[in-house]
C-alpha cells in the first residue's frame, strides 16, 4: 500500500488506540519526539533514582566512529541532562548475542562526547545507558528481576570504582504482573506495564490516573500522530511481524538441520529406517532421500531475502541467534530422542553413548524413568 492509498483509505481505516512502545518506531516516535520531553522526563525519574533530573536537552542520535572504518551507531533516544549528564535509551525488540558488549560500546559515545582533543582532564559527567529487551538478556537468565542495574566495581563487588558509567537494563519478559496487581503507589510497576501492553489496551488503566501516565498514554494515542507518521508506523509494524516469522522459520531449520545428521549418524551404523524414523520425528521420505547423500557433507537452506527499514547487521544477528538456538536445542533433544528409542529396542548402554554421545550415566537415568 502507498502512501496515497493509505491517505485515501485513513478515514474509514481503524488503527490501534494506542501504539507499540516495544517497536523500535513507536518507542522513538514517543520518547524521541521532542514535543513530548516531559513524558521522558516521567520515564527518566523513574529509571535513574540516583540522580534529580530537573530537565533534558536532545542530542542527535547519529554517532560517527573515530575512523573511517570505525563502526558508528544511532541512538533510538540519546539526551543529556542540566548538568551535563549524557543518557541514551535503546529498545530491543529480539533477543541478540553480545547484547551487554553492545551496550558498553554505544556507551562510549557519550564519553567520547564529552572529551576534547588537546586536554588532558579525562574527568566526564556520568553516562547512563538504558536497555530495555523485550525477550530478556542470556546473561541475566538466572535472575527474575525485571530491572538489573551495572556498575564498575573493584574484584569482590564491595567498592565502587567509577560512579560515571551506568548501566540500567529492563527485561520485559520478566514483568509479570497484571492490571489488577498494580499499586498507585508503584509508578516504576506503572511506567513499565505500560510500555509492555500499552498496544493492547483500549484506556487508561484504572490504577494508572496520575498526570505522568495521563501524559504518556494522550502522546501514545495512535490518532495523535500525522497522517505520514501513521503510515511509516503501519507499515514497520507490518515489516515486523514478518521478520518474526521469518526468524521463526530459521528457529525450525536449525532443529530440522539437527534432525537430518542425527538421521545420517544412524544410517551409517545401520539402524532401521523405523527407529530413526521415531528418534528424529523424519517422515518416511525424508529418511529415504538421505540415503543415497547422507556422507555427502554439503547442506543448503534457502535464505529469504528480507526487505526491513531497520539495519541488516543487527536483524541477521537476530536471525543467527535464533538458528543457533533451534540448533543446540535440536541437539540434545535428538539426543535423548534416540538414546530412549535404542533403549528401547534393548540396545546395549555403551553402543548408545557411542551413538549418541550422552554420558553413561545419564543413559542410566533415562532407563530409571
Amino acid at each position: 500500500m502507498t502512501i496515497i492509498e493509505f491517505l485515501r483509505r485513513r478515514r474509514s481505516a481503524d488503527g490501534p488506540v494506542f501504539v507499540d512502545l516495544t517497536s523500535d518506531y513507536g518507542f522513538k516516535a514517543i520518547f524521541g519526539n521532542e514535543q513530548n520531553k516531559d513524558v521522558l522526563l516521567d520515564l527518566l525519574r523513574q529509571l535513574v533514582t540516583d540522580e534529580k533530573i530537573a530537565e533534558i536537552e536532545y542530542i542527535d542520535k547519529d554517532r560517527r566512529g573515530l575512523g573511517r572504518d570505525a563502526k558508528s551507531c544511532t541512538f533510538d533516544v540519546y539526551c543529556k541532562t542540566g548538568d551535563g549528564k549524557r543518557i541514551i535509551i535503546e529498545m530491543q525488540h529480539n533477543s541478540q548475542k553480545f547484547f551487554l558488549s553492545r551496550s558498553i560500546f554505544y556507551s562510549t559515545f557519550a564519553v567520547q562526547d564529552q572529551l576534547r582533543r588537546g586536554t588532558r582532564d579525562y574527568d566526564f559527567a556520568p553516562v547512563y545507558m538504558i536497555s530495555f529487551v523485550r525477550e530478556g538478556i542470556n546473561e541475566f537468565e538466572g535472575s527474575t528481576d525485571f530491572v538489573t542495574r551495572v556498575n564498575l566495581y573493584a574484584e569482590g563487588g564491595k567498592r565502587l570504582v567509577a560512579r560515571n558509567l551506568n548501566y540500567i537494563y529492563i527485561e520485559l519478559n520478566k514483568f509479570r504482573k497484571t492490571e489488577d496487581e498494580l499499586s498507585e503507589d508503584d509508578d516504576l510497576d506503572g511506567m513499565i506495564y505500560s510500555i509492555k501492553h500499552m498496544s493492547r489496551l483500549a484506556e487508561i488503566p484504572r490504577k494508572l490516573r496520575k498526570p505522568m501516565f495521563h501524559r504518556l498514554y494522550e502522546a501514545s494515542r495512535f490518532a495523535a500522530m500525522g497522517a505520514v507518521e501513521q503510515y511509516k508506523y503501519i507499515r514497520l509494524m507490518t515489516t515486523k511481524r514478518d521478520i518474526r516469522a521469518q526468524m521463526d522459520y530459521k528457529y525450525e531449520q536449525g532443529m530440522e538441520k539437527k534432525a537430518i545428521e542425527a538421521a545420517r549418524v544412524l544410517l551409517d551404523e545401520g539402524i532401521d529406517d523405523s527407529v530413526i524414523i521415531k528418534c528424529t520425528g523424519l517422515t518416511a521420505e525424508q529418511v529415504e532421500k538421505l540415503k543415497p547423500e547422507y556422507l555427502s557433507l554439503e547442506q543448503t537452506i534457502q535464505e529469504e531475502d528480507i526487505k526491513v527499514m531497520t539495519t541488516k547487521r543487527d536483524i541477521m544477528a537476530q536471525m543467527d541467534y535464533q538458528y543457533e538456538q533451534g540448533m543446540e536445542k535440536g541437539k540434545m533433544d535428538e539426543k535423548i530422542g534416540i538414546a530412549k528409542a535404542m533403549l528401547d529396542e534393548g540396545m546395549d548402554d555403551s553402543v548408545i553413548a557411542k551413538l549418541t554421545g550422552l554420558p553413561v550415566e545419564q543413559i542410566s537415568e533415562l532407563k530409571r524413568k
